[in-house]
């Protein structure tokens, strides 16, 4: 095939393949860290880190009533748990959190 012709491959981006090395090309590299540089100096103030892992805010209880059977549940059951884990389970299809479905599955429980 003819050099000239052939396709020459482009990134998700749209940007040329040239253009994304010489930007790589010209970033500086990180800098490392001395072994023999002295402790930096403590200013003396009670400042918390610049990143501390912190417990995400308590969220709401949530139902729902389970499509399909999975851990505990069976179908039609009323699936309990916060905002998180009932959305997860709602976009992976094995709940419906819609009031209309729970009272369903309740009418199904009486």
């Amino acid at each position: 095939m003819d050099p000239k012709t052939r396709r020459q491959p482009v990134p998700a981006r749209g940007e040329q393949i040239p253009a994304v090395i010489d930007a790589a090309a010209q970033t500086p590299p990180a800098a490392e860290p001395q072994e023999n540089a002295p402790p930096a100096a403590d200013s003396g103030t009670d400042t918390p880190p610049a990143h501390t892992e912190q417990a995400d805010p308590i969220v709401g209880a949530v139902e729902a009533r389970a499509l399909v059977a999975f851990g505990d549940y069976e179908v039609d059951d009323i699936v309990e748990g916060d905002e998180r884990t009932i959305e997860a389970l709602f976009l992976g299809g094995s709940v419906d959190p819609h009031p209309d479905a729970v009272a369903f599955a309740r009418s199904l429980q009486a």
